[in-house]
């Protein structure tokens, strides 16, 4: 049985029954790992000039660890305006789609823009919402729009339960728990054996990331 977390900021290399993808932002000092990543500028920590480090960002997605864009986003909190939040997002989500891999979604209370931005661009890649928290009603929404949805330790159970089987992945984020904590969490919500829940997350990850 393999343990698939696509969204961790815990470095070094995983257990072997495990399969990690690290989330890494770009920066001066950005140096490409050895194992699975997704690499990105978060809206919350993008310099205010930031073409450089998209500029240095696109000078790596190339790399065959690199597996997906992002985290990328919109969060009503950061400093920076929703305008050009917009425009850095468009940015990374145009590089995604060219390169031909998926996008990976910061999203704080700006669901209607992130759907917005979504039916201008009308991407193939897919777009996958890390951590998510919201209710059945909004994971529905996103999951007719054709997003996947990646949850953690914290859940809304009636959300999973909304885009079982297809529609779901697993993570830790920065929480300092195991992937295994997790799957129990979410297969227990689901009234599913581990392993039957472990079996479909790795089908789901192998449709999204190709690995």
């Amino acid at each position: 049985m393999i343990y698939c977390d696509v969204h961790t900021h815990r470095e070094g290399s995983p257990a072997a029954d495990e399969l990690v993808i690290q989330d890494r932002e770009i920066n001066a000092s950005f140096v490409l790992p050895e194992t699975y990543c997704s690499v990105g500028i978060h809206p919350c920590s993008a310099p205010a000039q930031w073409e450089p480090y998209l500029e240095s960002l696109a000078s790596v997605i190339g790399s065959p660890v690199v597996v997906a864009v992002g985290e990328a986003g919109f969060d009503k909190r950061a400093a920076a305006s929703l305008a050009q939040q917009e425009k850095l997002f468009i940015a990374q989500a145009e590089l995604a789609e060219a390169i031909g891999k998926p996008l990976i979604i910061h999203c704080v209370k700006a669901w209607d823009e992130l759907l917005q931005v979504r039916k201008q661009i009308k991407p193939h890649s897919p777009w996958v919402i890390h951590g998510f928290r919201g209710n059945d009603l909004l994971a529905g929404q996103l999951g007719k729009a054709g997003l996947l949805l990646s949850f953690g330790y914290y859940f809304n159970p009636e959300a999973v339960r909304s885009v079982w089987p297809k529609g779901i992945l697993a993570e830790t984020d920065e929480r300092k728990v195991e992937i295994r904590e997790v799957y129990e969490r979410l297969s227990g919500a689901l009234g599913l054996p581990v392993e039957v829940f472990a079996r479909q997350v790795r089908e789901n990850v192998g449709a999204c990331f190709s690995i």
